[in-house]
């Protein structure tokens, strides 16, 4: 876990469950500019490169709704949730979703960014991934409750390594 001093404070409304993971506590969910730049700056100094700000209230919410920050240089692998649907609406930056079949074979690439696709859902059991093009991309991504991690898949034919993995994308994009 990678913490310095920080310009932007963390608003008084979240709280936080880990350097990356950040709750709304009031009772209306919103998200001002500050709070992206907090988000962003938590990002950017995360060891993963990435952060996020929950807007439901706990993980046992039917409905997960997240505001998320990811830097480029962050390796999101290939993966499937096998009972849940996830949608991506962009709120800055641009990223490629790069969608595969079981066997490891590109089905799909969409940009998304506030220029080109602003809003995709993914079906569930759909092997996908994101490759960050711009220096930060931010999104809310939606998706069904409770949370758990039992349902999601990690892609065989990709690497779990982060430096691997990022090289085996930067392949995909450059063919």
């Amino acid at each position: 876990m990678t913490k310095q001093n920080h310009k932007y404070s963390m608003p008084k409304y979240l709280r936080e469950e880990s350097y990356e993971v950040y709750r709304f506590t009031g009772k209306y969910p919103v998200i001002r500019i500050d709070d992206l730049l907090f988000l962003k700056e938590r990002a950017n100094n995360s060891e993963r490169k990435r952060a996020r700000i929950c807007l439901h209230e706990s993980n046992h919410c039917a409905l997960q709704e997240m505001v998320i920050a990811l830097c480029k240089g962050t390796y999101v692998p290939p993966h499937k949730h096998e009972h849940k649907v996830e949608s991506f609406t962009v709120l800055e930056g641009k990223a490629r979703l790069i969608i595969f079949d079981i066997s490891g074979t590109i089905i799909s690439q969409l940009e998304l960014s506030p220029n080109a696709c602003k809003f995709c859902r993914i079906p569930k059991n759909q092997f996908h991934t994101l490759v960050i093009i711009s220096d930060i991309f931010v999104v809310l991504e939606t998706t069904q409750g409770p949370f758990s991690n039992d349902g999601t898949e990690n892609a065989e034919f990709a690497p779990t390594d982060i430096s691997l993995g990022l090289k085996y994308l930067n392949n995909i994009i450059l063919n």
